[in-house]
């Protein structure tokens, strides 16, 4: 049966959001045994940070394995040591025991350069009282010295199933997927759940609150809050549906400014500059993109140099102002708008006042997403771009000379694509028209058909026959 989660009780909210069924297969281990390598070798992506550096998986980052017709999720977890010292520790634990009790199958993963270590006999010991089933990964055989030399006291730790790899070259990853694929359930179906999902992506400065959105939205702890900064690391995928939509989630990590990323050093910083990377890229992969800020923060460039980016990349837009719980009722019209006054160029973008803290406004985000995701398939009938275009040439004639006195000035626009809405905008004589009048006809456009939260792309195309 699918599994179903309740979105918070808000006033009108909808019941609930279902949660796609695929099977579930989780990599388990301690730090530093090659988890994300091999959740990277298996997707066929490079969604986990690798890094010699311990911790640097934190949350449970999934992706799809298609493997001989089969389509299953595979859950990448942080390392575990035995021991949650620290808030972090226990944080990570969480995730981790969350991934377990929602497994068709588990991967213990153990390191095949080096001897079995205390974790691996601690982690052995209580896997073996799940009742799904398992399989000891030994990992980094990645040569035949390899295989030849590694330690026997794997065989002893419990599990039938062994498999020798290395997430490296891919050595031995077959023989693996054919053995997993075996032991999991066919794939349930949700009805409803047909079309191609909306992706939408939380991008913002470190400890803006996306994660807590996100939370908040799905009701779950699917990422890591914490106080300390650049939690989140590696692009997170949720999928679920509301309201019959199909709904991917995507948190990411915390964008600082350019000029700190550059001057940061060590590994910290290295596999800071490659989350960054991932993160900008996700723009790329999204549908919509919601710019959260910290309503305590005033907008900066950054923000500004955001959207700009999103609006290059032609994706939908709104800005998310989180932490509303913080502020007087009576502030609230005023830092609105001085919002909107500061994000310059993209007064058609949605901005929302919510507080994750509280729930309050929550329920507007996925209601605007909808929209603005309608909003950038719109299409306009020629025949009534037409009409504006006549009622425009008589307000505003456009900048464009022509040698034939007296010859009457036309512009035809003309939709030629969606997603985002894109123009021809055409001209019966010579010239080129300027930006201000190509932004003189979006503004036009979005007083008469909307357009809210999506970009606007017109391109002129200038005359090259005879006048």
């Amino acid at each position: 049966m699918p599994r179903a989660i309740c979105l918070p009780t808000l006033p009108g909210w909808g019941s609930e959001v279902d949660q796609e069924k695929k099977p579930a297969v989780v990599l388990v281990g301690r730090t530093n045994v090659g988890k994300s390598s091999l959740f990277n070798r298996l997707t066929e992506t490079a969604k986990s940070l690798v890094s010699p550096l311990p911790g640097t998986t934190r949350d449970r980052n999934t992706a799809e394995v298609i493997w001989r017709g089969k389509t299953w999720t595979l859950i990448d977890t942080g390392g575990l040591e035995g021991r949650t010292s620290t808030d972090m520790e226990s944080a990570i634990e969480r995730q981790v025991e969350i991934a377990l009790s929602r497994a068709d199958a588990i991967l213990l993963v153990v390191d095949g350069q080096s001897d079995v270590l205390p974790q691996d006999r601690l982690l052995a010991q209580r896997l073996r009282r799940a009742p799904q089933p398992k399989f000891l990964v030994v990992n980094k055989i990645d040569s035949q010295r390899h295989r030849v030399e590694v330690s026997p006291d794997f065989g002893r730790l419990g599990f039938s199933q062994i498999h020798q790899v290395s997430a490296r070259n891919g050595n031995g990853t077959g023989d693996l997927l054919d053995a997993v694929d075996h032991v999991l359930p066919e794939e349930t179906s949700i009805a409803g759940i047909s079309e191609r999902p909306i992706r939408l992506s939380f991008i913002g400065k470190p400890n803006v609150g996306k994660s807590s959105i996100i939370n908040a939205l799905v009701n779950e702890e699917r990422s890591i809050v914490s106080p300390e900064p650049y939690t989140t690391r590696d692009p997170l995928d949720i999928e679920f549906r509301y309201r019959d939509r199909h709904f991917v989630i995507v948190d990411t990590a915390g964008l600082r400014k350019q000029s700190r990323i550059r001057a940061a050093s060590g590994m910290q910083g290295q596999f800071e500059r490659q989350s960054t990377t991932q993160t900008l890229r996700m723009i790329g992969h999204s549908d919509i993109v919601a710019i959260v800020l910290d309503v305590s923060e005033p907008v900066s460039s950054q923000d500004r140099r955001l959207s700009a980016k999103v609006v290059d990349e032609g994706k939908g837009l709104l800005f998310i102002l989180n932490k509303s719980d913080l502020i007087q009722a009576d502030q609230r019209t005023r830092i609105l708008k001085e919002a909107r006054e500061r994000l310059t160029g993209t007064e058609w973008a949605p901005v929302l006042l919510v507080s994750a803290a509280t729930g309050a406004g929550l329920r507007n985000i996925l209601k605007t997403v909808i929209r603005t995701h309608a909003e950038g398939y719109k299409r306009i009938d020629n025949d009534e771009l037409s009409r504006m275009m006549a009622v425009l040439l008589g307000a505003q004639r456009p900048p464009l000379k022509t040698a034939k006195q007296g010859k009457r000035v036309k512009l035809k626009l003309e939709q030629v694509s969606v997603n985002p809405p894109t123009f021809s905008l055409s001209a019966n004589i010579p010239g080129n028209l300027p930006q201000a009048y190509l932004r003189f006809v979006e503004n036009q456009l979005r007083r008469e058909y909307g357009f809210e939260g999506t970009p606007v792309k017109i391109f002129f195309k200038p005359y090259r026959g005879r006048v």
